[in-house]
């Protein structure tokens, strides 16, 4: 359990930095400075993130439970 919790965090980390650096890029340091200053604009930086976050962990759960059926497969469990 402490490993997913500290793979969660480091993965929500690095989803932060890269949408902080990306919309940085987008419209530029003033404008993000200023979007920093509203709540709005704040709820729309951590938006990104979010979606990248999401992304990830729904492809991550495909991928794991595409390994487990061809494993299961493997073993002769899913055969009926």
């Amino acid at each position: 359990a402490l490993r997913s919790i500290l793979a969660i965090t480091i993965l929500l980390l690095a989803t932060e930095l890269f949408s902080v650096f990306l919309i940085t890029k987008i419209v530029g340091q003033a404008q993000f400075d200023s979007m920093m200053n509203d709540n709005l604009g704040k709820a729309l930086i951590a938006l990104p993130s979010s979606v990248i976050f999401a992304a990830i962990v729904l492809a991550a759960y495909f991928v794991l439970r595409k390994i487990k059926v061809k494993k299961s497969v493997k073993n002769g469990e899913g055969c009926a």
